[in-house]
């Protein structure tokens, strides 16, 4: 009898074993390379793939990275790879990207078509893959790319752009006007007064106490910076130790190098800024029906809220498919700093148009 309940107990272990196992395999990464137009692309594939549901990450830049994302921010692994598949992978002139390829083949276009062969290649591997685009910053105008060409969006479910760029010929002047947003917002929280002292045209030679304005207004300068440091706390990567530890983890064990990778960022991206600054994107977004979440970040000084608002209003896509989120407090990190809210709004957009 002792020995039938030692082998029922190994049996029951052994079956734990064998299921912990098959979840593993399910949630495991899958690598491999796409090779388009003379460059050789580093894929993986992460979370669970059972879903059906493939979120493609088009990473920030230009030239930046995109298989740092499953170590470096635990948003995508811990959040998104429960629910869904992520496909996270190196453009051309990024990453660990390999091959040899002309420069000239560095701008959106051919990121688009690069886009295209990858696509292919998870319609290839897994059965009628539902594909959203995850697009953040810079991945929002490759994204917005990719959608304008009309054979493209047959095999895209909808996009999900976080902190998307659109229109970089427009930042500057968005980036001024955020400003004064901010500024008005935080005179009617009552958090600066006497902002009238610094507009245009305010001097202090007006006043009858000349003394008195001059004092107030350097008080209010002061009290503006710090104002201004508080947003910029928003869009700063914070060094903790955790943060450290995944770094330190994406060096060691990861099929990654980083040093390649800055190489290649610092290399590569001066062919595809003159592109990314003259982009004026939203102009042609009503001729895109596809899907959209637009999701940026209240205090984004890089990538101003009114960016995803001008995107919202004029792209095609029904009103009933598409969705404009600020979240009110984020910069341009949203994944670190609100990542239950922005997950929460992914599944909730991808369970509503499935």
């Amino acid at each position: 009898m002792p020995v039938f309940t030692s082998h029922k107990k190994y049996g029951w272990l052994l079956i734990g074993l064998f299921s912990w196992l098959l979840a593993s395999c399910q949630r495991g990464n899958h690598f491999f390379f796409v090779q388009e137009r003379g460059a050789i692309m580093p894929v993986q594939v992460g979370g669970n793939k059972t879903s059906g549901t493939f979120l493609l990450l088009l990473p920030g830049g230009p030239a930046g990275d995109g298989l740092v994302y499953q170590k470096v921010f635990p948003f995508f692994r811990e959040e998104l790879e429960k629910q869904y598949a992520v496909v996270y992978y190196d453009q051309r002139g990024a990453g660990n990207c390999q091959g040899s390829y002309d420069p000239a083949t560095l701008n959106l276009d051919q990121l688009s078509r690069d886009l295209s062969a990858i696509i292919t290649a998870i319609q290839e591997e897994y059965p009628t893959p539902r594909i959203y685009l995850l697009a953040y910053s810079y991945g929002g105008a490759l994204g917005i790319t990719h959608l304008l060409k009309p054979d493209n969006r047959k095999a895209i479910s909808g996009m999900i752009s976080i902190a998307g760029a659109f229109d970089r010929k427009e930042q500057s002047r968005q980036q001024v006007k955020l400003i004064e947003y901010y500024l008005n917002e935080w005179e009617k929280a009552g958090r600066i007064q006497n902002l009238d002292l610094i507009r245009d045209g305010a001097s202090c030679e007006d006043q009858p106490d000349l003394a008195a304005c001059r004092r107030d207004s350097l008080a209010l300068r002061r009290n503006i910076d710090e104002l201004f440091g508080e947003v910029e706390r928003y869009n700063q990567f914070k060094f903790s130790g955790a943060a450290l530890s995944r770094l330190l983890d994406f060096a060691l064990f990861s099929p990654s190098n980083p040093i390649f990778s800055g190489r290649n960022e610092a290399l590569h991206g001066k062919y595809y800024q003159p592109e990314f600054d003259s982009l004026q994107l939203s102009d042609r977004a009503s001729e895109i029906p596809t899907p959209i979440l637009l999701i940026n970040g209240r205090w984004d000084t890089n990538v101003p809220f009114f960016t995803a608002q001008t995107m919202y209003d004029r792209i095609g896509t029904d009103p009933t498919q598409k969705q404009l989120l600020i979240l009110e407090e984020s910069g341009h990190l949203l994944m670190l700093t609100e990542p239950k809210e922005l997950s929460r709004a992914i599944v909730q957009f991808i369970e509503g148009t499935n």
